[in-house]
């Protein structure tokens, strides 16, 4: 990972790596890392991180190891790169209607967090307003994100 006092553009996505894979930038009051897609990833789907910063929306199935996480906050297709979000607000996609304010955890379907426990706890980060159906996109506070394993 490399940090740099840079600025960065959350919405862009890019054919080929304009930047050293795992870079820092900040936009406005937010933190972003410089990520390839492993498969398309959605505008706000949570993606655990990889040791090579391959970006893969996660499951419950995932749940058996523990990884950094972003959340994109535009769409990025297949082994093209982009900005997830890690520090700060943003936008993200909930499986269910989940309460503000509560600990997240994987679902099946890929990318989405709820508020029902699973195997997968997620800290850092949150929903700061009730989502009232799956697939919504919410406000939420990124604090740099993990998935957990729940023994």
């Amino acid at each position: 990972m490399s940090f740099a006092f840079l600025g960065c553009n959350p919405q862009q996505v890019d054919d080929t790596a304009k930047q050293v894979l795992g870079t820092e930038a900040l936009a406005g009051d937010s933190t972003y890392v410089y990520i390839r897609a492993k498969g398309a990833v959605s505008k706000g789907a949570a993606c655990i991180i990889t040791d090579e910063f391959d970006a893969d929306e996660v499951t419950t199935a995932l749940a058996d190891d523990s990884y950094p996480m972003c959340i994109p906050q535009t769409a990025i297709a297949d082994d093209k790169f982009g900005w997830g979000l890690i520090i700060g607000k943003g936008e993200l996609e909930v499986g269910n209607a989940c309460a503000a304010n509560t600990s997240l955890s994987t679902t099946t379907t890929a990318g989405r967090l709820d508020d029902a426990d699973s195997a997968g706890r997620v800290s850092g980060l949150m929903t700061t307003v009730a989502a009232t159906s799956a697939g919504e996109l919410v406000g939420c506070n990124a604090y740099r994100p993990r998935l957990d394993i729940l023994a």
